[in-house]
């Protein structure tokens, strides 16, 4: 027997005609959009009829699983449907949508919001994941809600419209931006202090970074030809292999509130698995990794001293393929000298330890003003300073 899947609902009226706003638990949100799953990850009407592939990612629908775990996690923007007249019923008198489910087709087409669905759905069967649909505060679970648009009736044309409106006229958010509003949250998390070591390498004087760094994306000097993200991004991966599951557990452990989904203490690594601060993160020493990138960096600026200036518009070392790659060799050095974090402390802040190491190396240089500043030429810079030790 088909049962109508029941949601209250109101009715908007704009230009475009009339629409309803809904919320609906993610569990019968998966079950109206596709039963089909290769319908999800194959071309669809819209984009077809607009000329764009815009395939599903299963990596992304991933993420959104992985993601939808953490204690903050949100989707507070709606998810747009369109459904057909044929599988719809609108109870004016109670303000209830009667949606039916169970046919051959599913009822509703996403307009926007894919991979938000996608991510409460088992991707082979189609059918709703349990463990993500639901989540659990203090013992008790509760169902997963979402915000929902529907649009009834209308022809592809006006679907297509909607689409676009959607997903090709809006402004990305820039990473840059997400990192520095990290500033802004009380509770500490790999972002705020990576992104507080960025800010403190740009405004010390002594830092070879001092002046280099663009917030928010955006240059307002000339010496500043880096980008926060990129600096941001480099630092996280010598402190964590998972940023967003540490950021949840240290919010749980402020809010005394802990999930079967995650463990209530930050994992240790040992040393060679690269995260080579994560040791001084968990301990809340900030300073120590300042210290230690600033003594690194001050080693490089001793063996190539041109081609660290920032006007010299030749040179790729101090680009941003120069500093990923010396990032790398940074990571290689302590990885390979230190075999504890007691080690490391006692070294790692010292430009005298770093230059054992570079003065070992014979390039010279000329070598970073004959490299393109294209993506293949970080591996090049770290393979040939790697080679030379």
């Amino acid at each position: 027997m088909n049962i109508p899947i029941s949601i209250n609902a109101i009715k908007i009226r704009q230009q475009i005609g009339e629409f309803f706003v809904a919320k609906i638990k993610a569990s019968d949100l998966v079950k109206i959009t596709y039963s089909d799953v290769r319908e999800l990850q194959q071309e669809r009407e819209v984009e077809t009829y607009l000329g764009i592939q815009r395939p599903l990612s299963e990596a992304r629908a991933k993420e959104i699983q992985d993601y939808v775990k953490n204690y903050d996690a949100t989707f507070p923007s709606s998810v747009i449907l369109h459904i057909n007249q044929d599988f719809i019923e609108w109870d004016e008198s109670n303000l209830v949508l009667r949606i039916d489910v169970g046919g051959a087709e599913s009822p509703a087409k996403i307009l926007d919001g894919q991979h938000r669905i996608a991510g409460f759905m088992d991707l082979k069967t189609g059918k709703p994941l349990l463990n993500v649909c639901q989540f659990e505060r203090n013992g008790e679970m509760f169902d997963f809600e979402f915000i929902i648009t529907i649009f009834i009736g209308l022809d592809l044309s006006e679907q297509a419209n909607i689409f676009s409106t959607v997903n090709l006229k809006h402004t990305k958010v820039g990473k840059s931006l997400v990192y520095d509003l990290e500033s802004y949250t009380k509770t500490r998390s790999p972002q705020k202090t990576a992104h507080e070591i960025v800010v403190a390498l740009d405004q010390n004087k002594s830092s070879p970074f001092y002046g280099r760094v663009k917030r928010l994306g955006f240059k307002n000097g000339n010496e500043e030809n880096l980008t926060q993200a990129m600096l941001v991004e480099e630092i996280l991966k010598l402190i964590s292999k998972d940023p967003m599951k540490d950021r949840d557990i240290l919010i749980r452990q402020e809010k005394k509130s802990f999930s079967s989904f995650r463990k209530a203490e930050l994992e240790v690594y040992p040393i060679a698995d690269g995260k080579v601060y994560r040791d001084f993160f968990i301990k809340d020493d900030d300073k120590f990794i300042i210290l230690s990138i600033i003594a690194f960096f001050k080693s490089v600026l001793k063996k190539w001293p041109q081609s660290w200036l920032v006007s010299n518009k030749k040179s790729v070392l101090n680009k941003t393929v120069g500093v990923k790659a010396l990032f790398r060799i940074l990571k290689y050095i302590l990885v390979n000298e230190m075999k504890s974090s007691e080690e490391i402390e006692e070294q790692a802040v010292k430009v005298e330890f770093y230059n054992k190491w570079l003065d070992r190396v014979e390039i010279d240089d000329n070598y970073f003003s004959e490299l393109d500043a294209v993506s293949v030429s970080e591996g090049k810079i770290f393979n040939a300073i790697k080679d030379s030790f």
